[in-house]
């Protein structure tokens, strides 16, 4: 009776554990990172406009802060979220899905992607935006997403 019993946990342990155990998949993002995604693009959207005009963002003040938040550290920081997610910001233009580039005060060319690098084939909870830059000589014409991933 006791090794039946023995037999059957064991059995169990090993169909329940190990396979999990195993698995080199990733999780889906759940429903905090949904949540950290849209607020981040909010927190974007709302330090980044033109006065008034939301969706309408300054091309100095965007340079200015991807120059000062580009890495995964000052991003994560910048975007008050915690440390122990990874986000990724880029802009992309519409016609051509390249990464847009703009001048920072310092008239730098700054590239507008930011935050820890993205593996493509990582499930991330993603919130695009539509944005427009007041600067029309950006690759930003006649707009661009704003795409806030984390996981």
């Amino acid at each position: 009776m006791l090794g039946i019993g023995l037999f059957i946990v064991t059995v169990v342990f090993v169909y329940s554990f190990i396979p999990t155990a195993l698995s080199f998949t990733a999780a889906d993002p759940g429903p905090m990172e949904a949540k950290q995604a849209s607020r981040a693009s909010s927190e974007l959207i709302a330090n980044l406009s033109v006065g008034e005009r939301q969706y309408t963002l300054n091309s100095t003040a965007t340079g200015d802060f991807f120059n000062a938040s580009s890495s995964e550290e000052n991003m994560t920081e910048a975007l008050e979220l915690p440390i122990t997610v990874n986000v990724n910001v880029t802009l992309r233009a519409l016609r051509d899905d390249d990464v847009v580039s703009v001048l920072d005060s310092n008239g730098n060319n700054i590239r507008l992607a930011g935050g820890t690098e993205y593996p493509e084939n990582r499930p991330a909870a993603e919130v695009v935006r539509i944005v427009q830059m007041i600067d029309r000589d950006t690759d930003c014409d006649p707009a661009c997403q704003l795409i806030v991933r984390v996981w």
